[in-house]
């Protein structure tokens, strides 16, 4: 029998020192709605810092998001289609104050907002908008504040309103994963939502909430499938919500939806399949979703594809061959990079070290579970990436002597947001390394991510207050924020800095499901190398 006293190896020795004993004995009860409450002020600081800073159309296609929400919540959710000549867009009626003259001319001409040039002239006529044959759900709450303040004012509160809903959303992710006991899912949720996805969500754009549904949708699988089955109920319905979301945000997302549940199964521990089969809430469940995902893709093929015409002016005439050559040679690196850090319409791209050092966090999670998870971990992880990149290039194919170049590599993250999530949760990390070590990991994930936001805030700022190519300096600027600049610094700051905090807070305490006695100095194995026995249905998510 071993003793403390026998020589160890080096392994060994850094082992013992991820393995301290936390200080709590017990879980409290109320850490969940603390944990919840705490991630969701912090996420909607993160995103309210966006929402304040930005120039009407700072964000892709937010005019045409702006109009459609204005109507909807209005009452027109069909727009007479334009017909001279015939479009794709749709007329709904607006105040002239809700857009500044020159809308377009940031990310025409690289120019700072200053171009714009606000109306206040309340009087209302017809806009026309790519997106006003989208379907309604995101548009009504967004939309809201702007029939009460029909101009900048209620554009920002607008777009408070989209960040405090991926806000709620992005807590019950974070929270699913602590009552599963996953301290690295958790640190995989933060690293997930990029500054591109920071800065969608503090707009007007669907795209946004799409991509945070999928977040929680992964994570909610993913503790259904892999986590204790004392939380199901609670996960099911949380599962359902994003689904729902998924299926009525956006036109593919019940294409992701289904892929998602799909992929997840792979995650799946034995039995637990049969076992959610079995419960009646589950049934109901995937049948709802079946019918509002062929709902919402109905409204899609009907309303949406259907209006599709021939563009002219953008519309490219190339091979199959011709295309993929260029998607390979220029695409996937644009792709590659908008994942992290491209903004406004393209034109503005941040540092590659920061697009760079947010790839090397993700390969703090990925690298591992590909070296070391198992074969069908290992496949999905893969799959994932790849039918993303896939996906982008078939709608590329389809849409080339339409639309022109058109795919971003956004549109795919709320199923591609799952490679990172899935590899917080097999392979080496969950085999080896107890709640301490994944904490500390967690904890390094969320504090190099932190600055990287900031860094993205300030020079997004710049380039709409200076122009493309000045130095970062959010203070100064030709065109200011209504806000001013450091409210939404400020803002961004504080919710940076509680993000940390509150992460740095429960990542250290006991966790549900979590054995005291798994914390001792160096056992000969892990808890986490102990797999359920075959027919098991309770599985503990512990890191």
């Amino acid at each position: 029998m071993s003793t403390s006293t026998e020589p160890r190896s080096l392994r060994q020795w850094l082992m013992g020192r991820l393995m301290v004993e936390s200080g709590d004995e017990a879980p409290d009860p109320r850490r969940p709605r603390r944990i919840w409450l705490a991630s969701c002020l912090a996420f909607f600081l993160i995103f309210a810092g966006w929402a304040m800073s930005l120039p009407v159309n700072g964000a892709p296609d937010e005019n045409e998001h702006i109009v459609r929400a204005y109507g909807v919540a209005t009452g027109q959710l069909l727009g007479d289609p334009v017909t001279d000549p015939p479009d794709t867009r749709t007329y709904q009626r607006v105040p002239r104050s809700l857009l500044p003259e020159d809308v377009d001319c940031t990310w025409q001409n690289s120019l700072p907002a200053s171009c714009q040039k606000p109306v206040d002239d309340t009087a209302s006529v017809d806009v026309a908008t790519t997106a006003g044959r989208y379907q309604p759900i995101y548009y009504l709450p967004v939309g809201l504040p702007m029939v009460a303040w029909p101009d900048t004012t209620g554009i920002i509160l607008g777009r408070l309103v989209s960040s405090l809903m991926s806000a709620m959303l992005l807590a019950s992710a974070v929270t699913t994963a602590y009552r599963m006991g996953s301290r690295l899912l958790v640190g995989a949720i933060v690293l997930v939502v990029t500054p591109t996805v920071a800065g969608l969500v503090g707009a007007i754009n669907p795209n946004g909430l799409e991509i945070v549904a999928g977040v929680l949708a992964w994570t909610t699988l993913i503790a259904l499938l892999r986590g204790p089955a004392d939380a199901r109920t609670r996960h099911l319905r949380l599962f359902a919500l994003a689904g729902a979301l998924l299926c009525t945000v956006r036109s593919i997302g019940p294409v992701w939806l289904g892929l998602i549940v799909l992929g997840a199964l792979l995650l799946a521990r034995p039995g637990v399949i049969a076992e959610l089969w079995r419960r009646r809430d589950t049934r109901w469940t995937l049948g709802g979703l079946t019918l509002l995902g062929l709902a919402g893709l109905a409204w899609t093929m009907f309303l949406q594809i259907g209006t599709l015409r021939r563009r002219e002016d953008v519309a490219l005439d190339l091979t199959v061959t011709e295309a993929i050559t260029e998607m390979i040679r220029d695409r996937m690196w644009f792709w590659y990079q908008h994942v992290v850090a491209i903004f406004s319409y393209g034109e503005f791209r941040l540092s590659y070290t920061l697009i760079l050092a947010w790839y090397v966090l993700f390969a703090v999670l990925v690298l591992p579970a590909l070296l070391t998870a198992r074969w069908r971990h290992k496949f999905l992880i893969v799959a994932i990436f790849a039918i993303s990149v896939i996906s982008l290039m078939v709608l590329e194919l389809q849409l080339l002597d339409i639309a022109g170049w058109t795919q971003l590599a956004r549109y795919s993250m709320p199923f591609g947001v799952g490679a990172v999530l899935v590899a917080a949760v097999v392979g080496w990390y969950r085999r080896r390394l107890n709640p301490v070590g994944s904490a500390w990991i967690a904890r390094a994930l969320v504090v190099g991510a932190a600055p990287l936001h900031l860094w993205a805030l300030a020079g997004v700022m710049t380039r709409f207050q200076t122009g493309v190519g000045a130095s970062i300096n959010p203070f100064r600027g030709e065109w200011m924020p209504q806000t001013g600049a450091i409210a939404p610094l400020v803002t961004q700051i504080v919710g940076l800095a509680l993000l940390v905090g509150s992460i740095w807070w429960f990542t250290g305490a006991v966790w549900p499901h979590q054995n005291a006695a798994s914390s001792s100095v160096l056992p000969a194995v892990t808890p986490d190398e102990t797999r359920p026995a075959a027919g098991s249905t309770i599985g503990s998510g512990n890191d």
